[in-house]
């Protein structure tokens, strides 16, 4: 779906700040509150937005470490389910499927060396002994 020039403008003051009100959006791009909902909820709608995030200050947090996980799952596990599995886990900011034998490597930042992939097997995702931590 193309966006015209006041869906780019509101898109650009949601990329900034999800939690702007509508009436804040409407009178940046010089439109009512409603307006500004009927056309975000369009873009819902259409799948030019699909969904609302946070951003967090890692430091803040205590992650101070930065670090890749290998992930190996069972046979022909889809990437879909890995994405689900990995969901509850806000430490993991970004997870690829690769080729080789790992499934996925992980990007995480996390308060220790261990505490992601502790976390992970504790909230039920399984990784075999051989498993990078």
């Amino acid at each position: 779906m193309p966006l015209d020039p006041v869906d780019e403008r509101i898109v650009g003051i949601l990329v900034e700040d999800a939690r702007r009100s509508f009436a804040e959006i409407g009178a940046t791009v010089g439109l009512s509150a409603s307006a500004v909902k009927r056309r975000v909820d369009r873009m819902r709608a259409d799948g030019a937005i699909t969904g609302f995030t946070v951003r967090l200050d890692p430091g803040a947090l205590g992650w101070t470490v930065e670090g890749y996980v290998e992930l190996f799952c069972g046979a022909r596990t889809p990437p879909a389910t890995i994405r689900d599995a990995l969901a509850r886990f806000p430490e993991v900011v970004e997870a690829s499927t690769v080729s080789g034998e790992a499934d996925a490597v992980l990007a995480s930042t996390t308060s220790g060396k261990r505490a992601t992939a502790s976390r992970m097997v504790a909230g039920g995702v399984r990784a075999p002994q051989n498993s990078s931590t």
